[in-house]
């Protein structure tokens, strides 16, 4: 799946072609590696692996988080024993969904995040090593009238003992999943930014922190800062800052307004830091009079600067997974329980390029060549080494022929979701039947010969090439006496097709479809000419 990403082909069927595409390029021919009927096997059954059983059989539509939770706890319990954490930012994440004929597109609860690249989906919120920049530790946003949350019933230590907010609950959760050592640093935007927030961390965990600060406002003289920064520097804020500092319950906090632009200002709140002048000046950028883009850079505090160094880490492995390495546009599917497993796949293969990266760094590589392998190149390293398929032969599809012989050329013609059968009708299910007949096609190399009355023959097949996916007959057809006299044919359809010249209509790995007619000029008659008369 990962090797996919790097094709330049997307679409599923296409990448089990084989044969020439354009020019020197060539379908991928995936066969090499996997059959396609054990891929789409293994595509129906992924999302399901860590499920319990009970759920395998349930209505599609009424499947919970069940399905997917257990597979996001191994997930985590991994990184934990994995990664020591000392450093962590939490952000949020949208695995995408789009649904067409559902309201939810079968899940239990759907997120629309709008100032989100993907706006629509399920939503995680996540948490990563400020160190290697690894992903530690993700949840799903449910429901909240079905999430049993047992940190909502606490009281918080604030001077009200009010009870414990949502963002402050999550900030718990995820420095107590992520393993954050006693005297290390959390850090997050205004999602979890709140004096409550940096209040529990410290009395709870002794973990200092410093987030942004906009909408839970509690105890956070916002105000009065913004107040006193106009104050003292009017309308040239940008590069200006105030502070205020006080004890809450034992903990020592700051808060800070600082003027980014002539008229943003961001609000923080920290248990540590220094607000000195940093070395390190913010880039600004504006647009003068000429409409070009300008840079000017302006003075910010050391806080400032430390929790801003830190927030594009999560940005950029969002970036990596759905951009770069895409995982989720090269797998289309509407099972959404395997879009979710593809973006496990996708978040381990970014950590896995940073892991590599930081290995190299250790060891003295130089920068430049750190630098030089990227995701794509780097998913090319790691999957550059496929074994070939051995094709086992307990293994083969075996469709008898004349002789009984082997043909592990042809595979039986399935639907979208790989069954092989049509659904019964309300008759046939009524009669205690639970499928219908297979599904058939007429064979593209027969439509190539007219018979006696100078017509199309269509001989229906439930087999087709399993490379190209071609209708092809599995019967041999050279002694049927609607192509003409005995022998005029010399090859059964599957050996024309294989052994059809790359120029041919019928040669293996072109692109037939369904409704596709065969070329009148390339028809063949075996048929003598008859006058009208006779």
């Amino acid at each position: 799946m990962v090797a996919a990403a790097t094709e330049f082909e997307v679409d599923l069927e296409k990448l089990w072609k084989r044969g020439p595409l354009e020019k020197s390029r060539r379908f991928p021919d995936y066969e090499n590696y996997i059959p396609h009927d054990w891929f789409l096997a293994f595509r129906a059954a992924a999302g399901y692996m860590w499920s319990p059983k009970k759920y395998w059989y349930d209505e599609k539509h009424d499947t919970p988080w069940d399905i997917f939770v257990p597979a996001l706890d191994s997930f985590n319990a991994k990184r934990k024993k994995l990664i020591r954490v000392v450093c962590l930012m939490m952000d949020e994440t949208m695995i995408g969904c789009s649904p067409k004929t559902s309201e939810r597109g079968r899940l239990p609860n759907i997120t629309f995040q709008p100032r989100k690249p993907v706006p629509l989906g399920t939503k995680l919120r996540i948490s990563f090593d400020c160190v290697t920049g690894i992903l530690v530790h993700q949840d799903i946003v449910v429901d909240v009238d079905t999430k049993d949350d047992s940190l909502r019933r606490e009281t918080t230590s604030l001077p009200d003992n009010s009870v414990m907010p949502t963002h402050t609950a999550e900030v718990l959760r995820q420095v107590e999943a992520s393993g954050v050592v006693p005297g290390g640093w959390v850090g997050g935007d205004a999602c979890f930014g709140s004096v409550a927030s940096s209040v529990e961390v410290f009395k709870r965990f002794s973990v200092h922190s410093s987030f942004l600060v906009k909408n839970n406002q509690d105890f956070f003289p916002l105000k009065t800062l913004y107040a006193v920064l106009k104050a003292r520097h009017g309308d040239r804020s940008a590069g200006h800052w105030v502070t205020m500092t006080t004890t809450i319950s034992g903990v020592p906090l700051i808060a800070l307004a600082y003027g980014y632009s002539q008229d943003g200002v961001s609000y923080f709140i920290s248990t540590c830091g220094s607000t000195d002048v940093s070395p390190i000046k913010h880039e600004s950028q504006f647009e003068d009079a000429m409409g070009h883009t300008c840079l000017k850079f302006i003075n910010r505090p050391k806080l400032a600067h430390f929790l801003y160094d830190y927030l594009p880490l999560i940005d950029d492995h969002n970036k990596q997974r759905q951009d770069i390495l895409a995982l989720e546009k090269v797998w289309r599917t509407t099972d959404v329980w395997f879009r979710n497993i593809t973006t496990l796949l996708g978040q381990s293969t970014v950590d896995m390029h940073r892991c590599f990266r930081n290995r190299m760094i250790e060891k003295g590589v130089k920068k430049a060549r750190v630098d030089y392998i990227k995701l794509i190149k780097f998913a090319d390293l790691m999957c550059g080494r496929l074994k070939q398929w051995p094709k086992p032969k307990q293994h083969i599809l075996v469709f008898g022929n004349e002789g009984g012989t082997r043909d592990e050329r042809l595979t039986r013609i399935y639907g979208k979701d790989g069954e092989t059968n049509k659904p019964p009708t309300k008759q046939q299910e009524q009669q205690g039947r639970n499928i219908d007949n297979a599904f058939v096609r007429n064979c593209f190399v027969c439509r190539g010969y007219l018979s006696k009355k100078g017509k199309q023959i269509n001989n229906q097949t439930s087999f087709w090439c399993s490379k190209c996916h071609v209708p092809l007959c599995r019967a041999d057809r050279r002694k049927d006496d609607e192509f003409g006299p005995p022998g005029s044919r010399d090859l059964t359809c599957v050996d024309a097709h294989y052994y059809a010249d790359n120029n041919s209509v019928i040669c293996c790995g072109k692109i037939h479809g369904q409704k596709e007619q065969f070329p009148k000029e390339k028809q063949i008659s075996f048929h003598p000419r008859r006058r009208n008369r006779t």
